[in-house]
């Protein structure tokens, strides 16, 4: 017996709607009906219990009973529909309606329950490991929260009219073969179990090797997220491998992910048809990633390909920002003659401008009041506390409240006058009007969609006839690809060492790759983002900013040989030997008897063995490309590809910048390509016999071009770069025109002390900064020079000291006018030693010119302050002679003098007159000697 004690129906049902009770005195009854279980099978008998029902005033209650609903065919009925307990057997499938009234005399309420009856259910809890077949004669329920799997070589088939219940996230795996093959008259039906019909709440069928086939199947509330990131989705056929799936005259529906998901390039539908898709949260039909190109750039090219039937449409979703890339480089293609019809996608207005055109304008925040305003002259309907108020708004205005606040006060008129409520006490404001209802519905659905950056469905649409092929590919931003590297050096100091170059990726996308191609792109092609989705003309590039990178480890440019190079061979055979061998590297003096008891005692790791590079390289118009096959990766996972695994030249060497250490050197190698790929810029682990030695730094690696590596101190040698000088000196000097030219050689010479305390001979390459403007004297031997500096090759025996000897030369050009220089600067010109003989002779005579000027100048200015002196003199005579009696002895005598000073005057003048004509000609002398001399 199955106990259906009182409830408020089922436990997904709504509430039923109960009438406002008369305004009385007596308060009216609560009938009540609690639901158990709702799914019990036929022929099993079913209690009814209403003892939960009650009355407020404690009147006595009557009970009524009714079988308000029944599947067609049934002939069951209630017994004891007077008592507060009932029973009934279900004798068909289907559902049933029970209704409970109850009564005080006066007032009555209602509740009713709700139950399914099944055929006789079975339970399917473990895997199936042999053929089985499932019939119409029973129900089966999968109550396990994680999938049955069907094992390989295994077949389920499935009669029409059989029935499928599955708990919250179980589902059917399929890796055998599955045969569901319903009617039209009598379909297969895969969903939830009674009371959890919502999507996603089971996780549906997935298919995989077989030749599967699905015909006419239900298949709802499926969609729950699959384990290993697989595509949500009500059927997914998920292999590696070639196989195909026959989905004819099935519906899909009410489904949280797609209705079909096919992951794996190379699967194919043998059959698509009659299929209907109703009440899914994603696509229909999911397209499977079939390629995926990486770039520098920090885009990537994702391509579909997928199989059609007749004229259909397939689904594609994105986010807000992938659109504008989207729509910039979406190509189609029908590979069966058909044809690509319209791409249809939701248009996107800023939410601003979309809130704009509703009643209620919810485009900037703001609480009850600002809300209040625009809606002037609606009905409406508050609740404060106990009581409500009904009436139409007239205005709501701010008014000061207690310490400052400010409060909000709500006016309505109602019943033919105003009433003012505040709105800091309204806890319910309802419209009265459904258009207004139905507009702020509207406005808020607005919001939220704004909100959801992952509901922009494009639809293609491919008209033809058949089934035929169909491809879709587009660009969106994505991580950039990231390489490593490395490199395990040669016992020698020069000879082949092992490169092992490793692919980095990362699928940021939602689905997962199952055996995509994947290509690598070296280069970087121009990338930017237009805004095409957004319908407004601000559009504008988006260009991210470049990471910067610390110093250290330090990516060495590409530099350019002093002598003409010659390009590296590949040596002969590949490199496969163990790397147990004594190797000798700089690092210090314990080091050889440390590796050598590291030897006897284990063998030595050899990275190179084991790893085979799974990449094909080519060149791909102007860049390079690294392509690998059947890559699988679940969403949001990275992975490491090995894309080079080649032999390469390899010359041990110790690189010194004082901008990574200020007294010793750096281990390194100089690398030649010889792997005739393209090797990408990237990290390196470096290794030496065997262990590992340091990281490095390499940038793009063309076939044939040289870079430098370094990976670790070198702590035997030190270097001294001291502290340089500079000096100058004139070289040479021209006269022309009057102008003096001067030429003048600066140099400036650095000496780098190397001290050698290893026990092997060291060869350093230093670098020595590079300025504009200057050569390099000496050393004559340049290895390479960079844009910002030369790299110098020196070598320092064991245990000995050495020197390198830097001279850089800068030519300095100056120009002096001669024309107005005085005799001193002449003369120190002219006795400037590097000067030739004529311009020293010409430099003197200018002296001696220049000279007579200068003395003229100076006697034209004594006179002048001679004179300005007695004029002085004569003012104050003349002061002197208006306040004395003139016929007074003083008074003559100041006339004596006036006079004699009067004559000193007029002679002055004269001698002024002669001096400026003097001083006139020997400056036009000077001039005419200085504009004609030139002596080259």
């Amino acid at each position: 017996m199955v106990l259906l004690a009182g409830c408020d129906g089922g436990p997904n049902d709504p509430p039923p709607d109960r009438p406002d009770p008369p305004e009385t005195d007596n308060a009216a009854p609560t009938a009540d009906l609690t639901l158990d279980t709702s799914e019990v099978e036929i022929g099993t008998e079913v209690a009814l219990d209403g003892s939960g029902s009650s009355d407020p005033d404690g009147d006595d209650l009557t009970y009524s009973w009714r079988l308000a609903a029944a599947p067609s065919g049934s002939d069951a009925s209630l017994a004891d529909e007077a008592g507060i307990t009932a029973d009934f057997t279900p004798d068909a499938t289907g559902d049933y309606v029970v209704e409970l009234e109850v009564s005080d005399g006066e007032e009555n309420d209602t509740d009713d329950g709700s139950l399914e009856a099944v055929q006789a259910v079975v339970e399917i809890t473990e895997n199936i490991s042999s053929d089985r077949t499932l019939t119409s004669d029973e129900t089966y329920r999968f109550p396990n929260s994680t999938p049955i799997i069907v094992r390989e070589t295994v077949t389920l088939t499935i009669e029409s009219g059989t029935e499928l219940r599955f708990a919250k996230d179980a589902g059917l795996n399929v890796s055998g073969t599955i045969r569901a093959e319903g009617t039209a008259e009598d379909s297969i039906t895969m969903t939830a179990t009674r009371g959890n019909r919502q999507p996603g709440w089971w996780r549906g069928v997935e298919v995989g090797q077989g030749s599967n086939v699905l015909d006419h199947v239900q298949i709802r509330y499926a969609g729950a997220d699959r384990q290993g990131g697989k595509r949500a989705s009500s059927v997914l056929q998920s292999s590696v491998s070639k196989h195909a799936l026959r989905l004819t005259n099935s519906t899909i529906e009410v489904g949280k992910g797609c209705g079909l998901a096919i992951e794996g390039r190379k699967a194919t539908l043998q059959t698509f048809s009659g299929n209907e898709f109703r009440e899914l949260e994603k696509p229909p039909v999911c397209i499977p990633f079939a390629k995926v190109g990486f770039f520098k750039s920090g885009v990537s090219y994702v391509e579909h390909r997928g199989t059609v039937q007749g004229t259909t449409a397939m689904t594609l979703r994105f986010r807000d920002e992938q659109m504008k890339d989207v729509l910039k480089s979406l190509v189609l293609q029908d590979l069966g003659g058909g044809r690509v019809g319209t791409i249809n996608y939701p248009s996107q207005d800023p939410l601003s401008r979309t809130l704009e055109g509703f009643q209620v304008d919810l485009s900037e925040p703001g609480g009850l009041g600002r809300l209040s305003n625009q809606l002037r002259g609606a009905a409406v309907t508050l609740a404060t506390g106990d009581t409500t108020a009904g009436g139409t708004i007239v205005s709501a205005d701010p008014q000061d409240g207690p310490n400052g606040a400010t409060q909000w006060h709500l006016t309505l008129y109602r019943e033919g006058g105003l009433q003012s409520v505040a709105l800091d006490h309204v806890q319910h404001l309802r419209f009265e009007d459904p258009a207004l209802q139905a507009e702020m519905r509207k406005a808020l659905d607005a919001v939220a969609r704004a909100r959801n950056q992952d509901e922009n469905a494009v639809r293609l649409r491919f008209s033809g006839q058949g089934t035929r092929r169909v491809r879709a590919g587009y660009v969106v931003e994505a991580p950039v690809w990231k390489t490593s590297y490395r490199l395990l050096l040669p016992d020698a100091n020069e000879g082949q060492g092992q490169m092992q170059g490793w692919a980095i990726v990362e699928n940021q996308t939602d689905a997962d790759w199952e055996a995509v191609d994947l290509t690598l792109v070296s280069g970087r092609p121009v990338s930017f983002v237009q805004d095409l989705y957004t319908p407004t003309y601000v559009d504008r590039p988006v260009v991210a900013p470049t990471a910067g990178e610390p110093l250290p480890p330090k990516q060495y440019r590409e530099g350019i040989s002093s002598d003409t190079a010659t390009a590296a061979t590949q040596g002969d055979g590949d490199f496969d030997a163990s790397l147990d061998r004594s190797r000798r590297v700089e690092t210090s003096q314990s080091a050889p008897k440390a590796r050598a008891a590291q030897a006897e005692s284990a063998p030595q790791m050899d990275p190179s063995q084991g790893i085979t590079a799974t990449a094909t390289t080519a060149e791909a118009g102007a860049f390079f490309q690294y392509t690998v096959d059947d890559v699988s990766l679940p969403r949001r996972r990275s992975a490491m590809l090995p894309i080079v695994t080649e032999p390469l030249q390899v010359e041990r060497i110790s690189l010194y910048d004082p901008d990574v250490h200020p007294t010793h050197p750096l281990h390194g190698a100089r690398l030649t390509n010889t792997t005739g790929q393209h090797l990408a810029a990237g990290p390196m682990s470096v290794f030496d016999a065997g262990s590992y030695a340091g990281d490095a730094r390499m940038g793009d690696t063309p076939p044939g071009d040289t870079r430098f590596v370094t990976y670790a101190l070198n702590q035997n040698v030190q270097v001294d770069a001291g502290g340089g000088r500079t000096e100058e000196m004139v070289q040479t000097g021209t006269i022309v025109e009057g102008v003096l030219t001067m030429t003048r050689k600066r140099v400036a010479s650095q000496t780098y002390t190397i001290e050698n305390e290893g026990e092997t001979a060291a060869s350093l390459i230093i670098e020595h900064p590079r300025r504009s403007g200057w050569t390099l004297a000496a050393p004559s031997d340049v290895e390479e020079r960079t844009a910002s500096v030369y790299r110098l090759r020196t070598t320092v025996s064991a245990g000995e000291t050495g020197e390198l000897a830097v001279e850089e030369t800068k030519m300095l050009t100056r120009r002096h006018q001669l024309f107005g220089t005085d005799r001193d600067q002449l003369l120190s010109y002219a006795r400037t030693g590097a000067l030739p003989n004529d311009v020293q002779d010409a430099l003197e005579k200018a002296a001696d010119l220049q000279q007579k000027v200068s003395r003229t100048k100076n006697q034209l200015s004594q006179a002048r302050r001679d004179l300005d002196r007695l004029r002085s003199e004569q003012s104050r005579i003349r002061e002197n002679m208006k306040a004395v009696e003139q016929s007074s002895d003083y008074y003559q005598r100041l006339l004596d003098k006036l006079s004699s000073t009067e004559d000193q005057i007029e002679s002055l003048n004269e001698r002024i007159a002669t001096l400026e004509e003097e001083r006139g000609e020997r400056s036009d002398r000077l001039g005419r000697y200085l504009q004609d001399l030139t002596i080259d």
